[in-house]
């Protein structure tokens, strides 16, 4: 009898150790190692004070409020939800980043690089997107009172809809398409917004001293 008691504990504990053995060798993703303020706030520290890299990492939902993120490498990182909250990200490589739903007002971004960068639905109110060159998705962002001075939204500045009393002097919107985009009381000094489609904007009180408008549609409202 004690001989078949053996076996059969022998029998019943062999396959949970080789259910053991296949979690604990399941691959991690190494895009989830920063997730937290906190992880960040040991990258920045790692960095002494140079660029920290946190290309590919997963953001979402971290509250990065305030934090010095000047010359940082975000590129291809998933920011969705994040709060940016008056970060400094001047001069931050954002190329191909994900920021749907992100928190960025009064974010400074001046010199920032937003190539492909997806801002669907993000509150930029106030930010200062200065010298800046974003192309991507920002449909449904805001960016009252946003700072745009020099910025180049040419073509691919698309679906940017609330732009209100934000400056946007001598910035680029070449063939961008602003259909709908509320620019009330924006200024637009010598800004260049050749051929770009504007389409029914609300453009009550806004400033087009010395600004570009050949073969721009303004159908509709102004």
């Amino acid at each position: 009898m004690r001989v078949r008691h053996l076996s059969f504990l022998i029998v019943i504990m062999a396959p949970a150790m080789c259910f053991a053995q296949d979690k604990s060798s399941a691959p991690r993703d190494p895009h989830l190692t920063v997730q937290t303020r906190e992880d960040v706030g040991r990258a920045l520290t790692d960095a002494q004070g140079g660029p920290v890299d946190l290309s590919g990492k997963d953001l979402r939902n971290a509250d990065l409020t305030q934090l010095d993120l000047r010359r940082a490498n975000l590129s291809h990182s998933k920011l969705d939800g994040a709060k940016l909250t008056d970060a400094l990200l001047s001069e931050a490589n954002l190329d191909g980043a994900s920021l749907a739903g992100a928190d960025l007002r009064g974010a400074k971004l001046a010199r920032a690089s937003l190539k492909n960068v997806t801002l669907t639905n993000a509150n930029l109110d106030g930010a200062d997107l200065t010298q800046v060159r974003m192309t991507g998705d920002c449909s449904g962002a805001r960016f009252e009172n946003g700072i745009f001075a020099k910025a180049d939204l040419s073509r691919d500045g698309d679906a940017i809809t609330i732009l209100r009393n934000a400056r946007l002097e001598r910035a680029a919107f070449i063939d961008a398409k602003l259909d709908g985009a509320d620019l009330s009381g924006a200024n637009l000094r010598s800004a260049n917004m050749g051929g770009a489609s504007l389409v029914g904007v609300n453009a009550s009180g806004a400033d087009f001293t010395g600004t570009i408008v050949d073969e721009a549609d303004f159908r509709g409202p102004i």
